[in-house]
């Protein structure tokens, strides 16, 4: 029998092989923030790109 810490991880890893993500956000908290760096000389695009989880409807 699984650990409810086990279920969790194994279930973000099913979302994640799935390319869900939704799915895989909804284990993520309401605040999540993350950064990507992207050097300009591997991409001439690149840069500092910082992204914040969509707030769900109805939140403040």
């Amino acid at each position: 029998m699984m650990t409810r810490p086990e279920t969790i991880v194994c279930e973000i890893y099913d979302a994640w092989r799935a390319q869900d993500m939704e799915w895989f956000a909804s284990y993520l908290p309401d605040d999540f923030c993350h950064v990507i760096h992207i050097p300009t000389d591997i991409h001439p695009l690149g840069g500092t790109s910082v992204a914040r989880r969509p707030r769900s409807p109805g939140s403040a």
